[in-house]
């Protein structure tokens, strides 16, 4: 393992906070800006870099989804129904990520980020549409029940993603709600956050313990972990406090702005 540089602790504080935040609006993963920094920048073995950034994801989950859950705000149903689907895959990811991580890392220095900003595009575009009364919060209304069974296999293609590379599902998920199930912006992603929160723990427990990688365990990584699940609690509770059609274009403009992060760091990086 070895040693972090000393200038990730001068923004280890903000940087944390911004993706427990992130986290907790959108469901988004640490992966696309954490990754490429601790990779490239700070010079990390890939295998570090990834369970960092799974253990972030994993903490961040936890926080905001037991946030959503005190409140509601998320369907229990589809959480656990799409959980073995998640898990399943991603066990086969996790055993694909011995040799996806180590002898694929160069597309890992950079994250394309037009399909993000495509994707933020159209959810902004979907928020804009949302009338004056959007569906209830409370409760998942039987169509949505109906959907429930096509997004397995879109959750099967994420749990292997989840495994493989150490991506968090949880906006990924969300999105899977918002396209299928129709419910408002904070139900998909509070239940995109529980199955992430049910199943990225195991997926990271693997890495560690089955295929030989180390977490860079330090006063610097717990930190930042506490941090960020403080952003992401914190974000949850905004998230609850603004009407759907807000929350949507927050959400819509957060893809975004990872989306362009992502181009900007693959221009950067040269690719």
């Amino acid at each position: 393992m070895e040693a972090w540089p000393g200038w990730l602790a001068l923004a280890a504080v903000p940087l944390a906070l911004l993706l427990g935040l992130w986290a907790g609006v959108s469901g988004y993963s640490a992966w696309p800006l954490l990754v490429p920094l601790l990779f490239v920048v700070a010079g990390l073995p890939i295998r570090e870099c990834v369970a960092a950034s799974m253990l972030i994801d994993a903490v961040n989950a936890v926080a905001a989804s037991l946030t959503h859950a005190r409140q509601g705000v998320l369907w229990p149903r589809a959480a656990f129904g799409l959980a073995p689907w998640v898990l399943g895959p991603g066990l086969l990811g996790a055993v694909a990520g011995v040799f996806l991580l180590d002898r694929a890392s160069s597309p890992l220095r950079g994250v394309a980020g037009w399909a993000a900003v495509a994707i933020g595009a159209a959810l902004v575009v979907r928020a804009a549409r949302t009338g004056k009364n959007p569906p209830s919060r409370d409760a998942a209304p039987p169509a949505a029940a109906l959907r429930l069974r096509w997004g397995r296999a879109a959750a099967a293609a994420i749990g292997f993603l989840m495994g493989a590379i150490g991506m968090g599902g949880g906006f990924s998920l969300a999105l899977v709600g918002m396209l299928l199930w129709r419910l408002p912006t904070l139900v998909c992603v509070g239940t995109g956050l529980l199955v992430t929160a049910t199943t990225l723990p195991i997926l990271l427990a693997v890495h560690l313990a089955f295929l030989g990688v180390l977490l860079p365990v330090g006063p610097m990584l717990l930190g930042a972990a506490a941090l960020s699940a403080l952003g992401a609690v914190a974000g949850a509770r905004f998230a609850e406090s603004v009407p759907d059609r807000a929350l949507g274009l927050a959400v819509g403009g957060c893809v975004i702005a990872a989306g362009a992060v992502a181009s900007a760091q693959g221009l950067w990086l040269g690719r």
